[in-house]
């Protein structure tokens, strides 16, 4: 039987009563954002129907574990709990999203954009106490492996009901390229890396952006919101809600081209998973990005088919070239970037992937 701890939902008495949330006590403590969905829900969903004798489901006090994933949960209640299920014997792991435990440099873009001091100590500390880590991406296993023996790299994953290639679009003559972003409105600023490439080729792209409320933006220094609020007045646009994962994925059968900027002169960026850009690879998106770690790998592991690493902006430019070209084989592409994801990040083999980490860890 193993156990999650999601979100640092930890179902204590006083927690659940103070969240007017009694039943979770009983149930578990459940969450609904993306990541718990993907890295608790459909894994658990995966494992639960397959394979017999092992059961994941979210920690319940009164049952005992094996073991007890601790989620993107590092608070103290975390802690806490983490140090009294080790104290009783459970296996305990810490499932790192992110680089939490180097103090983060570069460009910052709003005040709390990299983890706090507290965050980064509780995460050092979690790291610490607990007998193994899960890394969301290697460049975070790297890290991790400085002060943590046990640790496997467990990649985020894509339903294997949404790797489907739902169309089979191309550019059509005198159309626009459709270029697609998607991600929380506070991380728009990366958009500012291609600046100079969106201005210059803005009348021949229409940017469709997929996000949540833009009311967060407001947080951004002045002079890069201005920056921003600049290059959407020049620049053809529409900006659509992101409803759910589901919708997304349906969103993007309507083709275009998915584009993924980084900002990578902030060490906190380097240890983001591919999540971003297998999700648009999965319905057959060609994916132009930065050279995040995560998103290189991908591009290794399609031979640099269905996507296109760009370092600088000459090379943004280079790709976008290559892709109004009449030669730019659109149905091969496509489908390469839908086999990347189904071979590499299927829900299926990340979830037994998973398990076999467990099934080592408690062996």
């Amino acid at each position: 039987m193993i156990g999650f701890i999601v979100d640092g939902r930890v179902p204590s008495v006083s927690g659940c009563i103070r969240n007017g949330n009694p039943w979770a006590l009983f149930s578990g403590w459940g969450s609904t954002t993306p990541v718990a969905v993907m890295r608790f829900s459909w894994i658990a969903e995966y494992i639960n129907r397959t394979v017999d004798g092992v059961r994941y489901e979210l920690y319940k006090p009164w049952r005992r574990y094996d073991a007890v994933i601790f989620l993107k949960s590092m608070n103290r209640e975390s802690i806490s709990l983490q140090h009294v299920l080790k104290k009783k014997g459970t296996w305990t792991i810490f499932d790192a999203n992110v680089d939490y435990f180097t103090e983060a440099t570069g460009t910052f873009f709003y005040d709390g954009m990299a983890p706090s001091k507290e965050q980064q100590e509780n995460a050092l500390q979690m790291a610490g106490q607990c007998n193994g880590i899960i890394a969301d991406s290697r460049y975070i296993e790297k890290v991790v492996r400085r002060f943590k023996r046990h640790v496997s790299t467990i990649s985020d994953n894509v339903l294997d009901q949404h790797i489907v290639r739902g169309s089979n679009w191309d550019l059509k003559k005198d159309k626009p390229l459709e270029l697609i972003w998607c991600g929380q409105a506070v991380k728009l600023f990366e958009l500012l890396t291609v600046k100079e490439v969106l201005l210059e080729w803005r009348e021949r792209i229409f940017l469709k952006i997929i996000t949540n409320s833009l009311d967060s933006i407001q947080k951004w220094y002045p002079p890069y919101l201005e920056e921003f609020e600049s290059l959407l007045r020049q620049v053809p646009h529409a900006i659509l809600p992101f409803e759910s994962i589901d919708a997304l994925m349906n969103n993007y059968d309507n083709g275009g081209v998915f584009i993924a900027p980084r900002f990578l002169d902030n060490s906190y960026n380097l240890g983001h998973t591919e999540w971003k850009i297998t999700l648009p690879m999965a319905r057959g998106r060609v994916v132009l990005c930065s050279p995040q770690p995560s998103y290189c790998e991908v591009a290794e592991r399609s031979a640099n088919k269905g996507i296109r690493v760009c370092s600088d902006s000459e090379s943004w430019l280079k790709a976008l070239t290559e892709l109004t070209s009449p030669s730019f084989d659109w149905v091969k592409e496509q489908q390469a970037a839908c086999d990347v994801v189904k071979k590499y990040y299927a829900t299926s083999s990340i979830a037994e992937a998973h398990l076999r980490f467990i099934q080592l860890s408690l062996a």
